[in-house]
């Protein structure tokens, strides 16, 4: 069942297994960070006696490789799917970008039932540095924004006075900032005007089903006064690099 997961940030794709591939294996494989796999409406009949997630090193497929254990983090002979979403996470120390390709493979006759190649350029999707945010107005600061995944931001190091009457973080479209963009809940989930903060480090998640990739710059503005206080843009090439969000991808996937 494919519980919304069509609109959902999942990662970088990373490719789908063939089309006629042994036991009706299907399923597109997303890397939601270098740790994490999702995979978008897998399929396995279930019939093999000894099948497994399983990734290597070596050129193609091979019996030189280890389990990736299953969603329930088993590393046990896979079940039958049909047409579910997954999340899989690598086993302890292992990086999807060390790895050349993934495959559902049946230990006991040696054979590949059907496998992705990692592609060889690959960058794994991790968080990143937007910078400093600017002193505008109110003593607003902070050495770093950075983008945690597609809903996650942290904020380290942060400083405003408190004094203005209508403030909040604010996301939205276009070039600059302006008071007819998104409010985003403070460290807390309040939507209440801001508080004052001393170099403090926050974690801000984007509200509903609102992504980085929705948004073009994140502000401290004053509404009321249509107010500036210091923002960063959010370029669009970030937004092909960054994690996706566990939660959101939760949310896609029959619980275990």
């Amino acid at each position: 069942t494919d519980i919304g997961a069509k609109g959902i940030y999942k990662g970088k794709f990373l490719g789908s297994f063939p089309v006629g591939s042994t036991h009706k294996v299907a399923g597109k494989v997303y890397a939601v960070n270098d740790d994490t796999l999702y995979i978008k409406g897998f399929s396995y009949d279930g019939a093999a006696p000894a099948a497994f997630f399983w990734a290597g090193t070596t050129e193609k497929p091979s019996v030189d490789g280890f389990v990736i254990p299953d969603p329930s983090g088993s590393e046990e002979k896979l079940k039958g799917y049909n047409n579910e979403n997954l999340i899989l996470k690598m086993p302890e120390g292992r990086k999807i970008s060390d790895v050349k390709w993934i495959s559902i493979w049946c230990k006991k006759f040696t054979i590949n039932f059907g496998h992705i190649d990692i592609p060889q350029n690959f960058n794994a999707p991790k968080e990143v540095n937007l910078g400093r945010l600017p002193t505008f107005a109110h003593k607003v600061s902070a050495k770093a924004v950075i983008v945690k995944d597609s809903k996650t931001i942290l904020i380290k190091g942060l400083n405003y006075d408190g004094a203005a009457p209508d403030a909040y973080f604010l996301v939205g479209k276009g070039k600059k900032p302006h008071a007819s963009g998104i409010k985003v809940p403070d460290e807390n989930g309040s939507l209440e005007k801001l508080h004052g903060y001393k170099d403090q480090d926050i974690t801000l998640h984007l509200p509903g089903d609102l992504t980085m990739k929705d948004i073009d710059w994140f502000s401290l503005y004053c509404i009321k006064f249509d107010e500036n206080f210091g923002h960063v843009k959010i370029r669009r090439s970030i937004k092909k690099k960054m994690p996706a969000n566990l939660e959101a991808l939760a949310s896609t996937v029959k619980q275990v």
